[in-house]
């Protein structure tokens, strides 16, 4: 984790408002979804579930934003960002990132997790998309390899845009186009979560952990997080 982050207001979450609208999701409208209450996004991830336990992100985690001259303008783009870290007993890891912003546009969404990485050093190989079950919504997860010196690193991540999930470049600007014919811009979120491959340890075999914990992170987060997350 770059010591720059810190310069990110961690990622604020309204359950005020989601509260105020009376369960219905302003996530499936073409309007922002702003968040207006006080507080984080972390303090309203879960604490535990299953075996995982969260805990602050460590400094080897990869910064949603690049490092270059990009930096500044990436830090502009995104309202927010939020990190951390879900350990177990036995020794597993594996780091969340959340980056929020209040309005997409083609020409201002998000950087995608494989550039940062590339960016920053790390030899990228892509996967083959996945699809994963989440409460009743059907999530395109998008996966990669990234390898420098003896670190593999297996990352998994999914975008939001007002009320969809698009996976991959064209689908993004579809839903980017579709949210935007009203006359406000559609409000988005990038979830990634990403683990260590060590020796011996095949990518079937971790993407099935990322899985299990992603499935139990969502079903375990109380319903405004789904939604801000998910859209469920």
């Amino acid at each position: 984790m770059i010591a720059r982050r810190n310069l990110i207001a961690a990622l604020s979450f309204a359950v005020a408002s989601v509260a105020a609208a009376g369960g219905s999701s302003v996530l499936t409208s073409r309007r922002s979804f702003v968040p207006l209450s006080r507080g984080s996004l972390l303090n309203h991830l879960p604490g535990s579930f299953g075996a995982w336990r969260r805990r602050p992100a460590r400094d080897d985690m990869i910064d949603p934003v690049v490092t270059d001259e990009a930096f500044a303008e990436a830090i502009r783009m995104y309202d927010a960002t939020a990190s951390q870290d879900y350990v177990t007993l036995a020794g597993d890891r594996i780091m969340l990132s959340v980056v929020f912003m209040r309005k997409i546009a083609q020409e201002a969404r998000f950087h995608r997790p494989e550039f940062c990485y590339s960016t920053q050093g790390f030899q990228v190989a892509r996967l083959p998309s996945l699809r994963m079950s989440l409460m009743r919504r059907s999530v395109g997860l998008s996966r990669f390899i990234a390898s420098m010196d003896s670190r593999r690193e297996l990352v998994v991540y999914w975008t939001r845009v007002a009320g969809d999930l698009p996976t991959g470049s064209n689908e993004l600007r579809l839903a980017i186009m579709k949210n935007s014919w009203s006359e406000t811009f559609p409000d988005g979120v990038l979830v990634r979560a990403s683990l260590f491959v060590e020796p011996g340890e095949t990518i079937v075999e971790r993407t099935a952990v990322l899985i299990g914990f992603l499935e139990g992170l969502i079903r375990q987060s109380a319903g405004p997080v789904r939604r801000f997350l998910v859209a469920v």
